[in-house]
């Protein structure tokens, strides 16, 4: 298993491993060819760490610093720097999901946008300001081409467009996390799923039925996963989470058949 486990694999690159070597000899011992055998557990990824919350001021640094600290000798120009961080922030996609958009892949007459590859594609509507700027960005290109491109026209890759943002983060001083780790692209994501639940908290609104519309629109397999976001939310907002949010005794969204068949099909 050192194999396995060894640094610098990732974390769901070793998961793949380990579960296919223990289907192999599970499959090995229930045709008699092998002993009984015991695998040690997969090691748990040391690398793991609590998801940076940014405040809107940061956001808003974030995206004004995109414009005019990013310089002109990179190949990536600064507003396609901070397209990718608007959209980033304002859909909950992945860096991965951003960076694949295709021209194809926007339906601005409907103000709605493709994430996810063709088979798991899902679409998501977009406020009317981030329909107008993918207009602009759109331009004169085809519809297979990349949506976010540098200066030479090839796709941006995850690990440079990782590279600016660290660069970013750095000149508008945004502070390192805990540990002095820097901040990531993908807590973008999940500074997205606080934001919205802040904002229906302070609105009132129904989080049994509001949680599993955002676990769909995020893309997640199971309509539970944004409750994990819950714990992220200032502490002020506990008392009100208590009132809002599924408890016991109480009928949650997973008791309504119809409102579970209709985030099913989103």
């Amino acid at each position: 298993m050192t194999h396995v486990s060894r640094p610098g694999r990732a974390a769901s690159t070793r998961a793949s491993v380990f579960s296919g070597i223990k289907c192999f000899f599970a499959h090995q011992q229930a045709l008699g060819r092998t002993q009984d055998l015991c695998l040690a557990p997969l090691p748990r990824n040391r690398e793991q760490r609590p998801p940076r919350i940014y405040t809107k001021d940061e956001i808003r640094a974030l995206l004004e610093g995109a414009v005019v600290c990013q310089s002109t000798s990179f190949s990536c120009d600064a507003e396609t720097l901070r397209i990718a961080l608007l959209l980033l922030y304002a859909t909950g996609a992945t860096a991965t999901e951003v960076l694949r958009l295709r021209v194809s892949d926007l339906d601005l007459q409907r103000r709605i946008i493709g994430l996810g590859s063709s088979a798991t594609k899902r679409w998501i509507p977009v406020a009317v300001p981030l329909a107008k700027l993918l207009r602009r960005v759109i331009g004169g290109k085809r519809a297979d081409d990349v949506l976010l491109c540098n200066r030479h026209g090839s796709p941006l890759s995850r690990a440079y467009l990782g590279a600016r943002f660290q660069r970013l983060t750095q000149q508008v001083k945004t502070g390192n996390d805990i540990g002095g780790k820097p901040p990531r692209l993908q807590d973008f994501r999940y500074t997205f799923a606080v934001h919205r639940i802040e904002s229906w908290i302070q609105q009132g609104a129904d989080l049994n039925v509001l949680l599993p519309a955002l676990s769909t629109y995020m893309g997640y397999a199971d309509l539970r996963k944004a409750e994990e976001f819950l714990a992220l939310t200032p502490e002020r907002f506990r008392e009100d989470l208590e009132k809002l949010s599924p408890a016991k005794h109480r009928r949650t969204w997973n008791d309504d058949p119809r409102l579970l068949a209709f985030l099913t099909r989103l």
